[in-house]
């Protein structure tokens, strides 16, 4: 919520519903008893508005430090008592499901993987970043000497730690010149056209990525902020 470039943002309207909620609904199609969808927001006021649509929108959710989100995300992994932590960010209302569930079941599939994700090589659109790692290696590293600013993206300290196992989830090809997540008002804008132009939400990754190579001037709207990402 907190966002200085688009205040709110995750509640600006995708096809006419707040965009965290489009998100929400895309999502949790791969939810079940052993996969639970929780937001992790903050204890700040400013978060309260959040907090009522995810009530009203019967979502789950937890708040904790607002700057320590390493801490927040630990704290609400504790309370679920989870195994494993999957972090999407809320400001890619287009994230593909089907991403989510690859990356997911491969970490499920091979105990001996501390950390896999779409971050490590970067072939995805951004926007449709993921990443699923053990509690008790989150755990660990909240003990070591860590940067605010690795606190703050919370897992940087077991991606650029050789002691754990790490897995890349890759693309067939490289389509990671397009950008899909929300920081600024025309980010919103060509999230809206990609939206709008299907019949429902359970369009996938390549279904975006065929409607935009088809509309350039689409995709071309935003592509100047392309930029690294920070998880």
């Amino acid at each position: 919520m907190g966002s200085s470039r688009l205040p709110g943002k995750i509640l600006k309207e995708v096809c006419g519903i707040p965009s965290i909620i489009y998100q929400i609904n895309r999502i949790k199609i791969i939810t079940n008893n052993k996969i639970r969808l929780v937001v992790a927001t903050t204890t700040n006021s400013k978060d309260d508005v959040l907090c009522d649509l995810l009530k009203k929108n019967k979502v789950s959710f937890f708040r904790g430090s607002e700057n320590d989100v390493l801490k927040r995300f630990l704290d609400c992994a504790k309370l679920y008592e989870a195994n494993y932590i999957t972090r999407i960010n809320a400001d890619c209302p287009l994230i593909c499901p089907e991403i989510i569930d690859k990356t997911v079941k491969k970490i499920m599939s091979n105990k001996s993987i501390d950390y896999a994700s779409t971050i490590l090589d970067e072939t995805f659109p951004l926007g449709m970043h993921v990443e699923c790692f053990k509690t008790s290696v989150l755990e660990d590293i909240s003990k070591t000497k860590l940067t605010l600013e690795d606190r703050e993206h919370v897992t940087p300290g077991i991606y650029r730690n050789n002691k754990y196992s790490l897995c890349s989830i890759k693309n067939n090809q490289n389509k990671s010149n397009f950008r899909l997540t929300v920081d600024f008002a025309i980010d919103l804008e060509v999230v809206n056209e990609i939206a709008s132009s299907f019949i429902d939400n359970t369009y996938n990754c390549n279904d975006i990525v065929e409607f935009l190579e088809n509309n350039p001037e689409i995709a071309m709207k935003n592509l100047e902020l392309i930029k690294k990402q920070k998880l």
